[in-house]
C-alpha cells in the first residue's frame, strides 16, 4: 500500500466507521477514534492487523477486513539503452493482472530498446517495504525470453522499480536480426542518421 491507493476498512458491528479512505501523501490513513494509522508500505494483512491493533485500545475484539478498491498508478523509471529513457507512469487496476505493468511493456513505453542493448544483463531495482534497508537489485535475462519464451524472464513491476538496461561490448550480428524482431526491440520506423 501506498500514497494515492483507495481502500475500504470494514469493522464488524461498527458500521459507522466503515467506509472508503485515501492513504495520505504520508502513507497514513486518517480513521475515527484512533487517528492516523501508517500503512504504507505494508500488505492489506499487514495494514489490516495494525489497524485491529490500534483499535483494541476503543473496541473489545476489533475484526477489521482491509480491502483495496482502487490502486494508485505506478511510477517505474527506466534508463540506459533504450530509446527514450525517464519516468513512465502507468495506472493499476486491483481486478485485473494484466494492467500491471510487464518489464516488457515499460520497454515498449520507451519505444524499444537499441542494437547495442545486453539482454543478458537487465537489472531492477526495487526498493524493499518499510524497514527494509538497502534496495533489492533483481538480474533479469530477456535473452532467454526471446529464444525460449520464458515468462519467468517478464517480470511484473511494482511501484518505485528502476530498470537498468546496459550496454554491450559486441555485436552479434545474428542476434541484432533477432532483437530487432521482437515486439520490444526499436521500431523501425524512425529515420537513420548516419
Amino acid at each position: 500500500l501506498g500514497p494515492g491507493d483507495r481502500v475500504k476498512v470494514d469493522i464488524f458491528n461498527v458500521p459507522e466507521f466503515s467506509t472508503e479512505y485515501q492513504v495520505l501523501p504520508n502513507g497514513t490513513v486518517n480513521l475515527p477514534l484512533i487517528g492516523a494509522v501508517p500503512i504504507q508500505g505494508r500488505s492489506l494483512g499487514q495494514a489490516q492487523s495494525v489497524i485491529s491493533s490500534r483499535y483494541r485500545s476503543v473496541l473489545q475484539q476489533p475484526v477489521i477486513t482491509l480491502s483495496l478498491l482502487n490502486p494508485r498508478p505506478i511510477r517505474v523509471a527506466i534508463s540506459g539503452e533504450v530509446n527514450r529513457p525517464g519516468t513512465y507512469t502507468v495506472p493499476a487496476n486491483s481486478t485485473n493482472d494484466a494492467t500491471i505493468p510487464s518489464l516488457t511493456r515499460i520497454i515498449q513505453l520507451s519505444e524499444g530498446v537499441t542494437q547495442a542493448a545486453d539482454l543478458r544483463k537487465v537489472q531492477i531495482r526495487r526498493l524493499r517495504p518499510v524497514g527494509g534497508g538497502a534496495p533489492e537489485i533483481i538480474n533479469v535475462d530477456l535473452w532467454t525470453l526471446l529464444r525460449s519464451g520464458d515468462l519467468q524472464q517478464d517480470l511484473r513491476l511494482r511501484d518505485g522499480d528502476s530498470i537498468l538496461i546496459p550496454a554491450t561490448a559486441t555485436v552479434d550480428l545474428a542476434e541484432a536480426q533477432q532483437l530487432a524482431a521482437a515486439n520490444f526491440a526499436a521500431r523501425n520506423n524512425r529515420p537513420l542518421k548516419i
